[in-house]
């Protein structure tokens, strides 16, 4: 698929954070290719590996509520 069709495809498929990502945050040579673009894109809405599995860690070592105990 061609850079042109791929560019055409994401600005169909994006959704609430990335719609806006894309619509009013990206530079002009942010969109000029589908590299520039997933690079972009990336490093701005993609949680780092050690992110997410710190949020993983504080979900499951989370002392429960002591009325949700009874």
């Amino acid at each position: 698929m061609a850079d042109a069709d791929k560019l055409r495809l994401i600005k169909a498929i994006c959704i609430d954070q990335a719609a806006d990502f894309l619509a009013k945050k990206l530079k002009p040579n942010e969109r000029a290719t589908f590299n520039a673009f997933k690079q972009a894109f990336e490093s701005r809405l993609v949680k780092p590996a050690l992110l997410k599995f710190r949020s993983a860690r504080e979900m499951f070592t989370k002392k429960t509520d002591a009325r949700r105990e009874r």
